[in-house]
């Protein structure tokens, strides 16, 4: 916005850049990778009936996906 622009010599004189970023930057956000393979791997069925089914298979999905990672040695997702 204008204010940010404007106050950028202050902000830096602080110490203080900013940078930024495009409006879309999916490889910029860890995250990202997991919804990649939540959406391509472990949940196939792109339709439900209803919001029980679709939690349902968000939690399937987030449990497979912590096995697998937990099989690696990796670390598994956070509430899985």
């Amino acid at each position: 916005s204008r204010q940010v622009r404007e106050q950028l010599p202050r902000l830096a004189r602080r110490g203080l850049t900013l940078y930024y970023l495009p409006a879309y930057a999916p490889e910029l956000n860890e995250v990202e990778a997991v919804f990649q393979v939540l959406k391509q791997y472990e949940m196939p069925e792109r339709s439900y009936h209803t919001l029980a089914q679709l939690l349902a298979a968000i939690r399937r999905a987030l449990a497979s996906y912590s096995q697998r990672l937990h099989r690696r040695g990796q670390k598994p997702c956070p509430g899985a």
